[in-house]
């Protein structure tokens, strides 16, 4: 898949493609704060051009170090001051309560969303450094609702391109007893959004994509939202079993199963002051 069809699709997902709109606050803002821009610029003159993005790195076998990540939001910062250290080979599982800005810190470490403060690094080099298609094409991301399109399962399987092996990453998943339900497997056609399937089903979909990559990082974000205890247990086992091999693994959770299968527990809070909703 190119990275302009790869782009196309995330336009599909608000769950993904939102931090990428946050860049084009700007140009899409109401009039009044257009013309208050041109009136600032003409003040102080035209701001600086961004620099590009251009540096790679190899993230397999690399540590992702989160240094005093702050990103603003509306009511303050979330996360505020995160620091932690991603290591390859483990499962760090980032948990706090709702609000405190757990799914915004895998936007950040993806690249989508630019702290406000402290920074994100890969191998030692910033990620607000990293030539966008590079890195991504180096993650695994799970967001909260699995990006799924009109078309066939087999379609969205591959969404994001070819699965290494199919078979194994639709039974990591339990999608291979979704399969044996489906009226038509793999050829069974798909609404917008995954119509057609349960919310249960769409995460198992998801989680199948997921685990069937073979990227070096894995974001998963509430990957057991919508599974019943026998699956998740399986899919968990999974996870951790990605990360034995290998893999740089990241979960947001905040259930008992999940943060058990952390090797490293994080805690993400937001800036005191800041309204937050209970878990």
């Amino acid at each position: 898949m190119s990275l302009a069809t790869g782009l196309t699709v995330l336009l599909l997902a608000p769950d993904v493609y939102w931090p990428l709109r946050r860049i084009g606050v700007e140009f899409h803002a109401a009039q009044d704060g257009r013309a208050a821009a041109d009136r600032a610029f003409a003040l102080i003159g035209e701001p600086a051009a961004a620099a590009p993005r251009t540096r790679t790195v190899a993230a397999r076998g690399a540590e992702i170090r989160l240094e005093n990540l702050g990103v603003a939001g509306r009511d303050g910062r979330a996360p505020c001051d995160l620091t932690a250290v991603l290591e390859p080979g483990r499962v760090t599982v980032l948990t706090g309560r709702n609000g405190a800005g757990k799914s915004t810190t895998l936007q950040a470490i993806a690249g989508l969303t630019l702290p406000s403060s402290g920074r994100v690094t890969v191998a030692g080099v910033d990620v607000t450094d990293l030539e966008p298609g590079a890195w991504w094409r180096q993650l695994s991301w799970l967001p909260q609702r699995p990006v799924l399109v009109p078309g066939t399962v087999a379609d969205n399987l591959a969404l994001f391109g070819p699965l290494q092996d199919l078979e194994s990453a639709c039974a990591a998943s339990v999608f291979d007893a979704v399969l044996d339900e489906l009226p038509h497997g793999m050829d069974t056609v798909l609404g917008r959004g995954g119509v057609g399937l349960s919310l249960g089903q769409r995460q198992r979909l998801g989680l199948a994509r997921a685990l069937g990559s073979a990227a070096p990082v894995l974001l998963l974000d509430e990957p057991t939202a919508h599974l019943d205890a026998r699956t998740e247990e399986r899919v968990l086992r999974a996870v951790v079993a990605r990360a034995r091999a290998g893999a740089t693994v990241v979960v947001v959770g905040h259930r008992d199963p999940v943060v058990a299968i952390g090797d490293r527990i994080v805690e993400v809070t937001a800036e005191a002051g800041m309204r937050r909703a209970a878990v």
